[in-house]
């Protein structure tokens, strides 16, 4: 059983030690066993919200932001064969691996909590239902704290049970090359890039934020690292990232300038490298 999965079992463990005596203890067991009990009756929910989530990090990934250790075991991937034998990418099994276990941990949880919160009335399917569709919601918004670190640790496992071998050529940026299209690409190769809107001269569509558009905590525009900038108004690319508009115009025309890039009608985003106008 995954380390992680573990530890949280045992700090929920030890946080019902804190809070209960034996008797409760022996109750919170059978509690513990009922909710397992309808989360295996109701699978097929889980199965459903797991699906939307592992479709959604995949699609919004910044794969250029992943840790050193997982895209080298990436690029080896790529040497070797990406494909599992069920013609499953090995990068997203192991993504779906740690959102299976991330995913039926949070609804457990939060089906004990309710059940407790409650005065121990048991939970039946229409809650499950809705405590699955709020960890969903949840998952399909943002990454949870510790992903990277348990992909990575995934990854390695399935490195070290197969067999494989990361050499010192695997290191590096992660990238393959598309024979059909003759490009080098930087997105994960069984997804394709981010489908774009044409407006109606062609060019890819961008959606320009209202002056009191709140950004994220922490948020820095990606090109030039600030919060501010000269001409605050921002722009939100079809692949979701946000930028200075005035920042996106410079670089763009910088970008085209160049002369490798004279046949070229528009820059790929800083972030994932879609394309963008």
């Amino acid at each position: 059983m995954n380390r992680f999965f573990l530890v949280k079992c045992y700090s929920l463990n030890e946080l019902y030690k804190e809070k209960h005596s034996t008797a409760t203890m022996n109750s919170d067991a059978v509690v513990a066993q009922e909710i397992r009990e309808l989360m295996a009756e109701e699978s097929r929910q889980i199965e459903t919200g797991i699906d939307a989530i592992v479709e959604s990090i995949q699609n919004t990934i910044t794969v250029s932001q992943l840790p050193q250790e997982l895209l080298s075991i990436m690029n080896m991937w790529m040497r070797t064969d990406w494909y599992h034998t069920d013609r499953v990418p090995k990068f997203e099994h192991c993504l779906r691996t740690i959102v299976v276990r991330e995913s039926k941990f949070r609804v457990f949880y939060q089906l004990v909590k309710q059940v407790r919160d409650c005065d121990d009335q048991m939970v039946d399917d229409e809650d499950l239902r809705y405590v699955v569709n709020r960890v969903s919601n949840a998952l399909v918004c943002g990454r949870w704290q510790t992903m990277d670190i348990e992909l990575v640790a995934e990854a390695k496992r399935w490195v070290s049970v197969q067999g494989e071998h990361v050499t010192a050529g695997d290191g590096g940026h992660f990238q393959w090359y598309d024979s059909i299209k003759e490009v080098v690409c930087y997105h994960l190769p069984h997804i394709p890039k981010h489908v774009m809107q044409n407006d109606e001269q062609g060019m890819l569509s961008l959606e320009t934020l209202p002056c009191d558009f709140q950004h994220e905590a922490d948020w820095t525009c990606p090109i030039c690292l600030e919060v501010d900038a000269s001409v605050p108004t921002c722009v939100r690319t079809m692949c979701k990232h946000v930028l200075h508009k005035s920042c996106l115009e410079d670089y763009n025309r910088v970008f085209l300038e160049q002369e490798e890039n004279e046949d070229k009608t528009c820059c790929p985003c800083p972030m994932c490298r879609a394309d963008i106008n």
